[in-house]
């Protein structure tokens, strides 16, 4: 009866180890999960510090160049119309973009067809391109 009720309680304690050392492996991945996590959005912070510098110099740098043009040749270029054009620049490139995805997703748009046999059992598949 005491042999039994040692092995009971061993039994016990074994079960109550592997419960401990599984919520210790959760706790673990969860905490890893959250570095992980963490990690990311630092680099994405950083990619977005970086690009934000980029753009002001080279707002700063485009700001230069157009006084330097006006100054020397007495042009009047404003940077409202450089925007204005490549506002417009960019339409068209969408739209011809969106043409040509639209084309192509038509040309590889794929049926496919199960061929059956005398007895009518499916015995193969085709795939043909539909235009």
């Amino acid at each position: 009866m005491v042999i039994a009720q040692a092995e009971q309680a061993k039994a016990q304690a074994e079960v109550a180890k592997k419960q401990a050392d599984s919520q210790l492996e959760m706790a673990k991945h969860a905490a890893e999960q959250a570095r992980k996590q963490a990690d990311l959005e630092l680099k994405r912070q950083e990619m977005m510090m970086v690009d934000a510098r980029e753009r002001e110099q080279m707002a700063q740098n485009t700001a230069l160049k157009i006084a330097e043009i006006n100054a020397q040749y007495g042009a009047q270029i404003r940077q409202q119309d450089i925007d204005e054009s490549i506002k417009r620049e960019k339409a068209q490139i969408d739209a011809a973009v969106k043409v040509h995805a639209t084309q192509v997703a038509k040309q590889t748009e794929k049926h496919i067809e199960v061929e059956h046999d005398e007895k009518g059992r499916p015995h193969k598949l085709v795939v043909r391109t539909v235009e």
